[in-house]
């Protein structure tokens, strides 16, 4: 469908974009609803869904069918549950899915370029702010009125960190990562000067934001690289390629094992917990993982734990319990084992709170939706949204930063071969 030319649509246009890179800002907020933030993106949402029922009245609404049905089946869940649910859970579930409805019909039609400077804006935009951060951290200005201008992180283990705009450093890592996935892609993985300052910002920020999440996050940006110029290579080129990437593999190892704090200390001792204790039972490794890093223990732990529990036929894990039921049911399978008893809720990923809120049942539909959203992105995209899914659930703005994301490339790149199919058919018939 070809956009309107008329101001009011280009305008509509226009402000889609600055939405959804407000949706990049998980951390900033202009009050609270509840427990809730309130973002600058739900505000402009707001107006943008206002403008959207009378703006899209006569013209062809996409309907996005898997978030649909998805959505359906959670009112249901809830429904079939009444009153033993979290009403605002379901709320923001809800507010979120039809956010993105709204915003996936503005966007879809919008340039590719418009896209890709909104991607490259996140990145500088973050980029800057983590960079300042790290110099008023440098300075030793960290507690003063600076940190409420440029975010900064104040874990309980000590050692504060610049986190950008979202609320602590792995998500930063994971929304310049995406970013500058979307916006490689976008760009072409051009290796000109202009694109390769974007790209070195990206790296960087990375490295300042002191995660192991962005080291992992920045490998997968340099392999889906690789690939690019990699299928490009001729074959005595690929193999001198591929003598190279693994003479670079061993002595990055080297050096790993050789750095004694951060994000690398922190992937050397989990690789180093899993091989020594590989004959110990998997509950007794987590407990390990546990008292070593309880960041990554917090990550991976529940997930096995409640799926291996001898109680997890008390519940109804076909259909589910409702909404914002496993952040309280949970801890009751993990308490006295792995987790403190006075702990009586728990914040895990989509999996396993989503399974647990709506069942096997609505797991396979959220799978359905996600393949929906990945269409035609190859590898990396879907690594990189596995790697947050245990960090972000359902009704986390980060969560939704990644599908819109996501989304927005799958949509140019599968306009862009049905294109090139429409235009080799064409050249065929005119032959």
């Amino acid at each position: 469908m070809q956009p309107r030319k008329n101001g009011n649509f280009l305008s509509v246009k226009k402000i889609a974009i600055i939405a959804f890179i407000l949706l990049s800002y998980t951390g900033v907020s202009l009050g609270t609803i509840g427990k809730a933030m309130l973002t600058p993106y739900h505000v402009m949402m707001g107006a943008l869904i206002a403008i959207f029922i009378f703006y899209r009245k006569k013209e062809y609404i996409h309907i996005f069918v898997s978030l649909l049905v998805l959505l359906f089946y959670v009112c249901l869940v809830n429904f079939l549950n009444y009153p033993d649910f979290k009403f605002t859970s379901l709320i923001y579930t809800l507010t979120f899915g039809i956010e993105l409805i709204v915003l996936y019909n503005l966007i879809r039609d919008c340039a590719p370029d418009r896209i890709r400077k909104a991607f490259q804006f996140i990145l500088l935009s973050y980029g800057i702010n983590i960079v300042a951060g790290f110099v008023v951290l440098s300075a030793g200005l960290g507690h003063s009125f600076l940190q409420n201008i440029f975010g900064i992180a104040h874990p309980e283990s000590g050692g504060s960190r610049p986190m950008g705009f979202s609320s602590e450093p792995s998500y930063a890592s994971f929304i310049i990562s995406i970013a500058h996935l979307c916006y490689s892609h976008l760009n072409g993985h051009r290796f000109d000067l202009p694109s390769l300052r974007i790209s070195g910002l990206y790296v960087v920020s990375s490295l300042l934001l002191g995660s192991a999440y962005g080291l992992l996050f920045l490998l997968i940006n340099i392999l889906d690289w690789t690939q690019v110029y990699y299928k490009k290579m001729r074959v005595r080129s690929k193999r001198m390629f591929s003598i190279i990437c693994v003479g670079l593999a061993l002595v990055g190892g080297n050096l790993v094992s050789k750095v004694e704090d951060g994000p690398v200390e922190r992937i050397t001792n989990l690789v180093e917990i899993f091989q020594k204790n590989r004959a110990v039972g998997p509950r007794e490794m987590l407990d390990k993982l546990k008292t070593k890093d309880p960041s990554a223990f917090a990550r991976i732990g529940p997930t096995y734990l409640l799926f291996n529990s001898d109680r997890l036929d008390d519940f109804n894990i076909v259909l589910g319990a409702g909404a914002g039921t496993a952040g309280i049911i949970i801890p009751q399978f993990l308490q006295g084992s792995l987790i403190d008893e006075d702990d009586d809720v728990l914040d895990v990923g989509v999996v396993p709170a989503f399974i647990f809120d709506y069942g096997l049942i609505g797991f396979a539909l959220f799978i359905l939706f996600l393949i929906n959203c990945f269409t035609k992105l190859p590898f990396p995209f879907w690594l990189s949204m596995i790697l947050i899914l245990p960090n972000a659930n359902i009704n986390t703005q980060l969560f939704w930063y990644g599908i819109a994301s996501l989304l927005i490339i799958s949509i140019i790149k599968t306009s862009a071969i049905r294109d090139a199919a429409m235009q080799n058919r064409l050249q065929n018939t005119l032959r």
